[in-house]
């Protein structure tokens, strides 16, 4: 089994059936018999501990990589909290930004831009996605947004444990609302 002192990262993303492995090697083979056990006790949920709120000491850890800018990091980001915490699984918030890949690729914006028809079908797909998780979804304009002051200040709020509201908060502004991130006005 995996002992608590073992420190997996794995990417993930969160479909409506739950928490699922991008890399199906990992997840399945190490979590095949359910959630990681606490070591040295009785078999129980991980992160079971002293039984104090925020005690994180023997829970499984995951890093959860996002994008400001991106649609579906916005369903993953509305849910991944509850959904993990449901499994005891601690939440590493990790931003990133997608504008360096996008431009190695020898992109000036994102691909739902450029090809029009996955654009239309990542916009249906969204509303349908967050209607019925009974999140409201506007698209923002711009689109995408530029996405690294904000991701800046996410990382700055990584160790001081305010990450995971702030970014709840972006994406709420940015997607539910159609603000623009980038802009410096409220």
């Amino acid at each position: 089994g995996v002992g608590v002192r073992s420190r997996v990262e794995v990417s993930v993303g969160v479909s409506r059936g739950g928490v699922r492995c991008v890399r199906e090697g990992v997840w399945p083979r190490m979590y095949r018999d359910g959630p990681p056990r606490r070591e040295g006790g009785p078999e129980g949920r991980a992160g079971a501990g002293s039984g104090k709120q925020g005690d994180t000491a023997h829970m499984a850890r995951l890093t959860f990589w996002y994008e400001f800018a991106s649609t579906y990091s916005y369903l993953s980001v509305m849910r991944i909290s509850g959904v993990a915490a449901a499994a005891g699984v601690e939440v590493r918030w990790q931003p990133f930004l997608l504008g360096p890949i996008f431009k190695a690729q020898g992109w000036d914006t994102s691909p739902f831009n450029i090809y029009q028809a996955k654009g239309r079908y990542m916009v249906r797909d969204i509303e349908r996605i967050a209607a019925a998780r009974g999140l409201k979804f506007r698209m923002p304009d711009p689109f995408p947004a530029n996405g690294l002051k904000t991701a800046r200040l996410a990382s700055a709020g990584m160790d001081e444990g305010w990450v995971a509201p702030f970014s709840r908060a972006v994406f709420e502004a940015q997607f539910a609302h159609g603000k623009d991130i980038a802009s410096d006005s409220r």
